[in-house]
């Protein structure tokens, strides 16, 4: 498992894996330290798919005999950690999971006899959604190694049969759409402070501060989350060299994308401007805001631990849910900002993905038309 963490003002890796010695090195930048994680991470999986003990590359691929499903996505994995290619950290992790756990099996092996004993057991730990990712990522794998490495000996794709056998069996999906939004009252199920009055917002962040203190992270996440529409990935990654308070304009390094993630140019709410300059006063030294969490994750495990000390009820209320709290009030705004505009702020790509936000009333719109 790799960890990326500050190591005074550089960046340092750390990999660990049970039967190889641990890794670490430092580096200037957050982006050289993943790169070279990544990349000891392949060489350990390289090394425990084909046999070996030590970190070192595997001997010339036999591509006339036919692969297994972790050496296929090994092969894939290898051209895409680096480049123009390179995939995201998602991908690679969860391609690495799907090497070890499928380690073995051959591609005319892969039938849907053995892949719904998988995903059944699969199902236990993650949604159907999550589950739908990491078959697709399988499958891009598969169809990459028919055009290229193992052209001569993978003859037919199994993998078309079996997400449509998980798909007609319910064990793969969409992810549910959630349209929850912060109550203008304290929710009837969380337990409150003594006499307090206020809205869900004002809750939540108070028992932020009384339990962990102002210059806890999670306290200053909530507050960005709300005012900007930002992503947990996005906020973990803020710096202050891509911020422009005067120009009110901020940069989203690699933000999500359908195709490909690019850096963005995106405004700053006055919300945000002003949660900015208060936490710069206050915040610890070095160009990245949060610098004391490591992983993303970090960050959802906290604000569940915050909703837990308030008695909510499992999954009522996530971290994510504050993106769709922004985005609609973005949309009710005086004067109101347009479908553009706010697609420029949340980072969406087309009017269908947005159309979930708006929460546009009849009576409104004939309103508007008198």
């Amino acid at each position: 498992m790799a960890t990326i963490g500050r190591n005074g003002k550089a960046w340092r890796a750390r990999v660990r894996r049970a039967g190889f010695p641990d890794l670490q090195a430092n580096f200037p930048t957050k982006q050289q330290a993943k790169m070279w994680a990544n990349k000891k991470e392949s060489e350990i999986d390289q090394a425990k798919v084909f046999g070996k003990e030590q970190l070192e590359l595997p001997p010339k691929l036999q591509r006339n005999v036919e692969p297994t499903i972790d050496q296929v996505i090994l092969s894939y994995r290898q051209l895409h950690t680096s480049g123009k290619k390179e995939m995201n950290d998602s991908k690679f992790k969860t391609l690495g999971l799907s090497m070890r756990e499928l380690r073995g099996i051959k591609i005319s092996e892969l039938t849907t006899d053995t892949m719904y004993g998988y995903a059944d057991d699969r199902l236990s730990r993650v949604s159907a959604s999550t589950l739908k990712k990491q078959c697709l990522a399988i499958g891009q794998a598969i169809r990459w190694s028919r055009k290229t490495v193992y052209r001569k000996v993978i003859k037919n794709d199994p993998w078309p049969d079996v997400m449509e056998f998980l798909t007609e069996e319910g064990m793969i999906g969409q992810s549910e759409e959630r349209d929850r939004r912060l109550y203008k009252t304290p929710p009837v199920f969380a337990k409150l402070p003594k006499n307090f009055k206020g809205t869900e917002e004002n809750l939540l962040l108070n028992t932020c501060l009384n339990t962990w203190g102002k210059l806890d992270w999670i306290y200053w996440m909530i507050r960005i989350a709300i005012a900007n529409a930002m992503r947990e990935g996005e906020i973990h990654r803020m710096q202050w060299s891509l911020l422009d308070l005067d120009k009110n304009v901020q940069v989203i390094k690699a933000r999500k994308d359908p195709k490909r993630p690019k850096d963005q140019h995106v405004p700053i709410t006055p919300e945000l401007r002003k949660t900015l300059l208060e936490y710069r006063q206050i915040c610890r030294p070095g160009d990245y805001l949060f610098t004391e969490i490591e992983k993303t994750a970090s960050i959802g495990q906290r604000f569940k631990n915050l909703t837990d000390r308030l008695s909510y009820p499992a999954k009522e209320l996530t971290f994510h849910d504050l993106r769709h709290e922004a985005i609609s009030r973005l949309f009710e705004r005086k004067p109101q900002l347009s479908i553009p505009e706010v697609a420029k702020i949340s980072g969406h790509k087309t009017w269908s993905q947005l159309k979930r936000y708006t929460h546009l009333q009849a009576e409104d719109v004939a309103k508007k038309m008198k």
